[in-house]
């Protein structure tokens, strides 16, 4: 198959939190045609929008001179891309390849954040909707606030608490010592530095840990449940996925294009029956207008 058509445009995400993206466009010889998202997280990706950009330039002749197959997307590893140009990339091409038909039916769990009111707030509506599964965020609460919001919670949802590393060990230890232990799923990173999460004694999950080697000596943690994957941060996923450690696929507050691309990711990988962190679309500024004009220009 070869790509005959290749162009990308910047768009605006979110106007509130000025998260920028860019859609690329595909066609195919095979008549298919695809658009995908690159959308680098500020602050948190390792290249920056202006980089992907300037990338996508730099291999357009590359990727419509090429020969593509699914062996042939193995040369893409050789490319030295940036993570967020490599998912959008290579889920484009397969999407030109093999397409997936119909709807991605994939089990989400909501996301709470915010001051404790806001939290339960949204608590309240998302128990409304129906949604028993949720994480919380809870490293920037001082523990007596972390623990009236899970007081309140514990009873209605299936918990998972993330600390993004705010709290130290004996802190994060100190609150789950109230709660028995199934009360949570698992804590996402519950400790400051990674080496103290040696001999935990919760379940707990890895997430920003995973972007330097030092979640190796962490694998072989009794405790450890599950990892933390957002795809455009980090990529290929194939040493975590390779790990045996159950993986959890997350967004980084991509428009309604990059989480359409994620759900097909999670269907390729056979990770369906797991609940992924897909929920973020909602906290945009007119999120369901933008939704519907960004699929429908990624179904064209």
């Amino acid at each position: 198959m070869i790509i005959n058509h290749f162009s990308f445009e910047p768009f605006l995400i979110d106007s509130r939190m000025f998260r920028k993206g860019v859609l690329l466009h595909l066609a195919a010889s095979n008549g298919r045609e695809t658009t995908v998202e690159v959308s680098p997280l500020p602050g948190h990706s390792s290249e920056t929008f202006e980089d992907a950009k300037e990338q996508l330039s730099q291999i357009k002749r590359r990727i419509m001179t090429t020969w593509w197959s699914k062996s042939a997307l193995k040369g893409l590893g050789r490319m030295e891309l940036y993570p967020s140009v490599y998912f959008a990339l290579e889920m484009a091409i397969l999407n030109l390849l093999d397409p997936i038909e119909g709807e991605n039916e994939i089990q989400m769990y909501s996301l709470l954040f915010g001051t404790p009111d806001e939290i339960l707030s949204c608590a309240r509506n998302l128990e409304h909707e129906g949604q028993a599964e949720v994480k919380v965020k809870l490293g920037h609460l001082a523990p007596p606030d972390a623990r009236e919001v899970i007081d309140a919670l514990r009873d209605r949802f299936r918990l998972r608490l993330d600390f993004n590393r705010k709290w130290k060990r004996e802190d994060s230890i100190a609150f789950c010592d109230h709660y028995p232990e199934d009360s949570f799923l698992y804590m996402e990173e519950p400790c400051q530095k990674p080496s103290k999460l040696i001999d935990f004694p919760y379940p707990f999950a890895l997430d920003e840990t995973l972007r330097d080697s030092n979640y190796l000596s962490l694998l072989s943690e009794r405790k450890l449940k599950a990892l933390i994957l957002k795809p455009t941060m980090r990529y290929p996923l194939n040493s975590f996925l390779e790990t045996g450690i159950p993986c959890v696929v997350t967004s980084s507050f991509e428009s309604a294009v990059g989480i359409r691309q994620i759900r097909c990711l999670i269907k390729r990988l056979g990770l369906e029956n797991t609940h992924h962190g897909l929920d973020t679309l909602r906290f945009f500024d007119n999120h369901h207008e933008m939704s519907h004009r960004l699929t429908a220009t990624a179904s064209r």
